[in-house]
Formats: C-alpha cells, sequence, structure tokens
C-alpha cells in the first residue's frame, strides 16, 4: 500500500518541481528584460509587449496583488497617439488588470478601424466625425473569438464607452496646462560675464573712444560718448544680455539706505521687473547718466527709457541692442 502511494506521490512531486523550474526560469527572463530596458533607459511600456505586472495594475483577486504577469501587445495599437495616452492613462488611473484589459481591448478595435481609414490615423488633429463613427461602427460589429457570433449589445456598448474613456482622459491631458514641465531653476540675479576678461581689459583701456566717432541720430557727440560708455559699463558690470540693457527703463535704480537695485526686464522668457544688487560705483555710473539724459531732446516714445532710439520711426522705443554692439565694434 505504501509502495502504491509512493508511486502516485513521485509523479505529483516531480509536476511540482517541473512547475517550479518553469516559474523560475519565467522570472528570470522577467528580470533579464526589464534590466535590459532599465540599462537602454527605456520604461517598461516602451516596449512593443507590455509585462502587466509592471504597470502597477491591481488584481481583481482577493488582496489585489498580481500573481502572474500577464502581457499585452502594445502593437497592435497602430497609432502612436492612441499609445500614448493609453500609457498615461494606465499610469495615472487607480486600474485593476480586467478593467485595464477590457479598454486595451476596445482600444484595438478603435485602432484597426482607423487604420483602415485612409490617412486618418496617424495626426489625431486631423481626425473628424467620419473618423468617429467608423470606429463605433466597428465597436457594433465586435464578435465572440469562441464562436464567431455577435457579441452582446452590452459588451459592444461598454467597449465604445471605454474607448470614449480614453479619448476624454486625452483630451483633458492635452488642454491641461499644469502638465508642463517646470522651468528650470537659474539664478538670474547673478551676475556673468559671456566676454573673456582679456577683450573687457581692452575696452576698459580704451573706454574713452567708446562713441568717439557714432552717430546717433540728433544726439550731441559728449551725449553720444557718455551714453555708450554708461551702456558697456552697466552690460559689463551686471552681466545681463545686451536688449536687457538697451531696454532699462528711466527710473531703473532702486535705493534703500547703502543698497542700490537694478530693476530689469528678462525679456528672452518674458519676466518683467526683476531686481538685481548692483555696487555703488555702477549705481553712480546710472544716475550720472540720468542726469544728462534729462537734457538732449530725444525721441517722444522713448521718454521712459534710459537710453532713448536713434528716432520715433526706430522699431523699438528704445535704444536697440545692435547699435551697443556696433559702437562697442567701432
Amino acid at each position: 500500500m505504501s509502495n502504491d502511494f509512493e508511486a502516485v506521490r513521485r509523479p505529483a512531486r516531480d509536476v511540482i518541481h517541473h512547475h517550479n523550474l518553469v516559474a523560475l526560469i519565467r522570472e528570470t527572463v522577467r528580470g533579464l528584460r526589464r534590466a535590459s530596458l532599465s540599462f537602454r533607459s527605456l520604461t517598461p511600456t516602451d516596449a512593443d509587449a507590455w509585462d502587466l505586472g509592471w504597470t502597477n495594475l491591481r488584481s481583481t483577486a482577493l488582496g489585489g496583488r498580481r500573481h502572474r504577469p500577464g502581457q499585452v501587445d502594445a502593437s497592435a495599437i497602430r497609432q502612436p497617439w492612441l499609445r500614448e495616452v493609453i500609457k498615461t492613462w494606465a499610469t495615472t488611473v487607480s486600474l485593476d488588470s480586467g478593467r485595464f484589459k477590457r479598454v486595451f481591448a476596445a482600444c484595438v478595435v478603435a485602432s484597426d478601424a482607423l487604420h483602415a481609414r485612409l490617412g486618418g490615423d496617424k495626426d489625431y488633429t486631423k481626425l473628424r466625425f467620419a473618423d468617429m463613427k467608423a470606429v463605433f461602427t466597428a465597436m457594433s460589429r465586435i464578435r465572440r473569438s469562441t464562436d464567431d457570433e455577435l457579441a452582446s449589445r452590452s459588451y459592444r456598448q461598454q467597449s465604445f464607452g471605454c474607448f470614449m474613456e480614453i479619448i476624454d482622459f486625452g483630451r483633458k491631458f492635452d488642454r491641461d496646462k499644469t502638465l508642463v514641465l517646470p522651468p528650470e531653476e537659474t539664478n538670474e540675479d547673478a551676475a556673468g560675464r559671456a566676454v573673456p576678461e582679456s577683450v573687457i581689459a581692452q575696452l576698459d583701456a580704451h573706454l574713452a573712444l567708446l562713441g568717439a566717432d557714432f552717430s546717433y541720430g540728433e544726439l550731441e557727440r559728449a551725449d553720444i560718448e557718455l551714453m555708450m560708455q554708461t551702456a558697456y559699463l552697466v552690460l559689463r558690470d551686471t552681466g545681463r544680455r545686451p536688449v536687457e540693457i538697451a531696454s532699462l527703463r528711466l527710473k531703473c535704480l532702486e535705493t534703500r539706505g547703502d543698497e542700490n537695485t537694478l530693476i530689469w526686464e528678462n525679456v528672452k522668457k518674458r519676466r518683467y521687473g526683476r531686481k538685481l544688487p548692483i555696487t555703488r560705483e555702477t549705481a553712480a555710473v546710472i544716475r550720472t547718466w540720468q542726469t544728462r539724459r534729462r537734457q538732449p531732446e530725444v525721441p517722444s516714445r522713448s521718454r521712459k527709457y534710459l537710453f532713448p532710439s536713434i528716432t520715433d520711426r526706430s522699431g523699438v522705443a528704445h535704444m536697440g541692442a545692435s547699435s551697443l554692439a556696433n559702437a562697442m565694434r567701432e
């Protein structure tokens, strides 16, 4: 009797050992696949076959834990934009495996319907009502895989609803203005110099020549020289872009006690009213020009600017950055 029992139990043990070995090999292969994706800086959903065990989907089983990985063939979704929406939806919404598979299956039907239309599947901005109608028609004709009979009305209606859920999510995702990368954290107030020190030294040594042979509208020679020299010194001391110096307002200085602040506009990033601490010497250079600036006649549209434009017909109401550059070159 014991021999008979052992004869029955041994094959059972062999089967268990076999299943354990298969499970070990399967998990090893899964681990290698994921490591390969990570080595190539890819996410699990960048591959054609999506391992559902890597998407944090809940299981419908008791406890909500997935015991089997499961896979879906993402290449069945032919449209890259639709695949991206599904990917974002799956990683954003709390889902269980069953619901994900229902939605994914509906999207496969929709993808095939869109792919069958001439050029109507690649660019989602060109989709029209006729494309949605084609999807609806395909959904209404879904058949069971077991006997090729027409699926129940509720299943077909549910499939179309699953697809519309993805479309609604995609629209929200597309128009949500908060879903943008934050701006890079840069210290705008830190002064810096892009010009080599040797060039700055040469300009400093010949500062009196700056503007000496440069014509600028109706301004007198002494005014042109002082204006260009002031613009250069502020450019040198603050490290701002030429257009940010050329566009300074006449009232660009803020003084509190012994502290001086330059008020400037970050034109490139459209961030206005920026404040930069400057030295007493730089502030003195600006004040000297401010005093002289109020004496000569300047174009009417330039009255609010520290460095006026050449004429009222100039493209901008203040000195152009190219004028400062040309004066420095001469």
